[in-house]
């Protein structure tokens, strides 16, 4: 299919995606110049890190492909960085482009971006995945509009993470594994296979997508055993290891760091890390309606319902998702970006079933449209206000700079937050080393007094405190910061009553 015969078959989906893209990327410097995510500090930092040693991550609690994925970029950008400052000079181009000269944030900026690139990629591959179940290109786009108004699925893209990448990875191997179902041939085995093996590259329970290769050989061979040793399937076993090894090749040449358990540096720290539990029902009852909302959670659960009772392709599809929702409901920890991998499939089960009600009950378009903007008005509603805090300061940004203009240099600033919890990430918007900043969560600090200074209560609410900055909270994200300033000695065990 060439391009201009994609661009009039698929007009709405390509549509949609570009939507979305660009409503997204208006907030995609939110935060800055502070960062608000760990996890996001760590992967850029590690990626731009590159460029000062050698292709060796060295440390292992995510794969490595992300990395590189990022680094390419970043390594493009930087080419292109020297050649005009070599042509203009390094100080026209910082004059004319401040941030773009800056030495951290551009890379959070591309990086963020490459994040919002894979998100509405997804939204494509959800409408080919539903597409290739259904062959109805109604409730194919109907299952990408889903996924593309959902407020986690949304909040995700605005950072960095590579969640985004990995699901992508992860929907492609399983297209694959649909037409491995469908027509049992071993270049679809092959393909499959090797995105199994990027998506396990880019975060270790990707790796789940090569046991939905096994089960769709198995189901494809009427589930006889001595199928396991058939060429096809040993051949995508081989495929997905290679592929692995290639996005993460130093798990091999540093095998040593790799399989290191007692700390973040080796891969299974990682099983560790994330804990076990059975937080199933928090998936249900609160991530994924969160996301969705109400509405079109309930057209999921039943959808995935009539998918397990329908036949084997459907089954095969809902089976896929409780492989899934299986393992992540085992982790203790339960973030929002760790069930994005579960997304598509509500959607692709949503659609589905709001379509069958519509030709059983005999809805006419009109009602059906109705039903259809009904069921989008909670999960858009979220999404849209989210949006507009994207492109809005965020309190504590505006809180850090008031700091920086209204509190005098050298002043003993006692929080009851650590300087990095206080932004969520690792870069402060304003500059704690101009002034004696304790952090009373440190077990030195706890229980000292001080002569004069402000303490600063981080999202903790008190009377009789001054609110730095008062604004609506409702379209702005972070929390007020509320202010004490005192002229006596005090002790810092002040806090923990707050």
């Amino acid at each position: 299919m060439n391009i201009k015969t994609l661009s009039t078959s698929h007009f709405w989906i390509i549509f949609l995606v570009i939507l979305v893209f660009l409503l997204r990327q208006t907030g995609e410097g939110w935060g800055f110049p502070g960062t608000m995510h760990n996890d996001e500090s760590s992967l850029i930092r590690t990626a731009l890190g590159m460029r000062f040693d050698t292709l060796n991550p060295h440390h292992f609690d995510w794969p490595s492909l992300y990395f590189y994925f990022n680094y390419f970029f970043f390594w493009i950008f930087i080419k292109i960085r020297t050649q005009l400052q070599l042509i203009f000079g390094v100080n026209t181009m910082k004059e004319l482009f401040p941030f773009w000269w800056g030495p951290e944030l551009p890379f959070y900026y591309i990086g963020r971006t490459l994040s919002n690139i894979s998100s509405v990629s997804i939204i494509f591959l959800t409408y080919l995945i539903s597409l290739e179940i259904s062959q109805k290109k109604r409730i194919a786009l109907l299952s990408g509009i889903f996924l593309s108004v959902g407020f986690w699925y949304n909040y995700i893209a605005y950072f960095a993470l590579s969640d985004s990448l990995l699901v992508v990875f992860m929907m492609l191997s399983f297209f694959f594994s649909l037409k491995i179902l469908k027509y049992g041939s071993l270049k679809y085995y092959i393909l499959s296979a090797i995105f199994a093996g990027l998506a396990t590259s880019t975060k270790y329970h990707g790796a789940l997508a090569c046991s939905i290769i096994l089960f769709a050989h198995l189901q494809k061979n009427s589930f006889r055993l001595e199928q396991l040793f058939n060429k096809k399937i040993l051949l995508a076993a081989i495929f997905s290891i290679l592929f692995f090894f290639i996005g993460t090749p130093f798990a091999l040449l540093d095998w040593k760091t790799f399989t290191i358990t007692e700390n973040a540096s080796g891969a299974l720290w990682q099983l560790k890390h994330m804990g076990h539990a059975t937080n199933w029902l928090y998936h249900i009852k609160t991530v994924i309606p969160e996301n969705f909302g109400i509405l079109v959670s309930i057209l999921g659960y039943f959808g995935l319902v009539y998918f397990l009772v329908k036949n084997s392709l459907y089954r095969f599809v809902g089976i896929t998702f409780l492989v899934i929702f299986g393992y992540i409901g085992t982790w203790s920890i339960t973030r929002a970006h760790y069930t994005l991998p579960l997304f598509p499939f509500i959607a692709i089960f949503a659609s589905h079933l709001i379509f069958l009600i519509k030709q059983r009950y005999k809805i006419n378009k009109i009602l059906f449209v109705a039903l259809i903007l009904l069921t989008l008005f909670h999960p858009l509603y979220l999404s849209s206000i989210d949006l507009i805090k994207r492109n809005r300061e965020d309190i504590r940004i505006i809180s850090g700079r008031w700091i920086d203009q209204n509190i005098p240099l050298g002043s003993t600033i006692i929080s009851n937050n650590p300087r990095n919890g206080y932004f969520g990430g690792d870069l402060p918007v304003f500059d704690y080393d101009r002034y004696n900043y304790i952090d009373t969560s440190s077990k030195e600090n706890k229980n000292s007094e001080y002569e004069e200074g402000f303490i600063i209560l981080i999202m903790t609410k008190s009377d009789n405190w001054d609110l730095i900055y008062q604004l609506d909270s409702k379209y702005r994200t972070g929390k007020p910061i509320y202010i004490y300033k005192f002229t006596s000695r005090i002790n810092t065990s002040i806090l923990n009553q707050f």
